[in-house]
Formats: C-alpha cells, sequence, structure tokens
C-alpha cells in the first residue's frame, strides 16, 4: 500500500483554520533568564516571543511563495489542474486515501474541484507544497505529495503522499518521495523531514527506506485515523544523512 500520512495531509494542512505560523511555532520554547520583578521577566518574555515570530516570518518568506514544478527522470511533481477531477475521483472511492488525508469521501466532481483548490491554496497560506504526482511522458496524474513546513523555525518539516491503487508497485511513490526529498533538503531553512506511516503499511516505509530515510520508533496512539487512534512509525532524513544516501 502506498501511501504515508507523513504528518497527514489532513492534519498538517487541510483544516480552513490552519494559520500561517503553526502551534509549535509559536509558542517559544526559548525562555530569558528569570528577573526579580514579574514586570521585568514579562518584558523579557514579550521580546523573546516578539524575536521569536519575526523569525519564524522570515524563514517562511525564504521558501517559495510560488508552486513550483519538479521534474526528474521518472516523475513530475507539478501544481494540480482543473482537468485532475478524476485522479481525485478515483482515491475517494480507495478505502484508505480518505481515511489519512483531506480526499473528500464520495466521488462527488464538484467535492474533487474543492480538493483541487485546496491544494493550490497551500502556498499562498502559507501551509505547505502540495504536488500532483504525473506520469514523466504522459502528465497523467496518478497520486499526490506535499512537503509540510510546520516546525519550520526548527528546521523540520514532514512529508505524505499516496498513489492509486492500479499504479502501485512500480516505483512510482519511490521516485516521487527522491524528488520531493532532494528539493527539500535543498532549501537553507530545512534541515530534516520526516515521515509517519502506519505499521501496517510496509509499502510505504520500506519506501521511505528506499529513499533513505530512517525508522525512529514507534509512535504510540500518534493519530486519529478514521475513528480509530493508531501507531505510526517515525521515519527521519536529515540533510548530512540524505546527502550522503541520494548522492
Amino acid at each position: 500500500m502506498r501511501w504515508s500520512s507523513g504528518l497527514p495531509e489532513r492534519t498538517s494542512c487541510s483544516r480552513s483554520d490552519q494559520r500561517r505560523v503553526p502551534n509549535s511555532c509559536r509558542s517559544a520554547t526559548a525562555m530569558a533568564p528569570a528577573t526579580r520583578r514579574s514586570g521585568s521577566l514579562l518584558l523579557v518574555r514579550t521580546k523573546t516571543h516578539q524575536a521569536h515570530n519575526l523569525l519564524v516570518q522570515t524563514l517562511i518568506v525564504a521558501l517559495p511563495s510560488v508552486q513550483p514544478s519538479l521534474r526528474s527522470e521518472h516523475v513530475v511533481l507539478r501544481p494540480f489542474e482543473d482537468e485532475d477531477v478524476a485522479l481525485i475521483m478515483e482515491a475517494c472511492r480507495d478505502p484508505h486515501i480518505p481515511l489519512i488525508t483531506s480526499v473528500p469521501t464520495s466521488d462527488d466532481p464538484v467535492e474533487a474541484r474543492r480538493y483541487i483548490d485546496r491544494q493550490r491554496s497551500r502556498v499562498v497560506e502559507g501551509v505547505g507544497y502540495s504536488f500532483a504526482i504525473a506520469d514523466v511522458a504522459t502528465d497523467e496524474p496518478l497520486g499526490q505529495i506535499g512537503l509540510w513546513p510546520r516546525d519550520l523555525a526548527h528546521g523540520r518539516a514532514s512529508i505524505g503522499y499516496w498513489i492509486l491503487s492500479s499504479h502501485r508497485r512500480n516505483g512510482l511513490a519511490t521516485a516521487a518521495l527522491q524528488t520531493i526529498s532532494e528539493w527539500g533538503l535543498q532549501r537553507s531553512e530545512l534541515h530534516r523531514l520526516e515521515l509517519y506511516v502506519e505499521p501496517w503499511n510496509e509499502g510505504s516505509w520500506r519506501t521511505a527506506e528506499r529513499v533513505g530515510y530512517q525508522r525512529e520508533g514507534l509512535l504510540r496512539d500518534w493519530q486519529m485515523v478514521g475513528d480509530r487512534w493508531r501507531d505510526m512509525f517515525m521515519y527521519s532524513l536529515v540533510r548530512d544523512s540524505g546527502q550522503r544516501t541520494m548522492a
């Protein structure tokens, strides 16, 4: 099964109330030394938060403000187009993809177009980059992959992807993941990429391992999938190891 929650596209960017700066960045962890007077402590903390938020905003602006297209020998990652409705309608009928992403649960063309509009708005909203995975020869869309810099202040982003069941087991997911990982680790703001995969989804975590991601452990009850809390394997690729693996 070729899909990964990544952090999932659903939780990382599908909500209408997602903001430009994630909660983990807004609550600054750097604390100034306490002073004797509470008023002074409040002032120091306020300045620390302001500086931290300014840093986060600067990092976000430094990433591309226009959705790029990425091409490799085997795959094209491009912005979604109006003609990709058929892709989304087929994904709607998959028993697992709608559970872990914001793909609609009914194959309604209106809902499919709304999904496409949401993907195209990710860059504008400052929450990430959502690509259609397309065949390099025909440009036929076969899946989706996204990079979500939810924790950019700490140099981290997550990746999630899905492939139509009719196009799995042919190296497409591996090519897409390698392409977006290389692109992500070339951004000066990013040092670490993360994937979250359910343990049963061997196809997806083996894809991650082929690209060079390393399993760091099991996160118990990490994410709600459908109506149940699910464990997730955590995988990561950091810049130094990524350069060695993907060179």
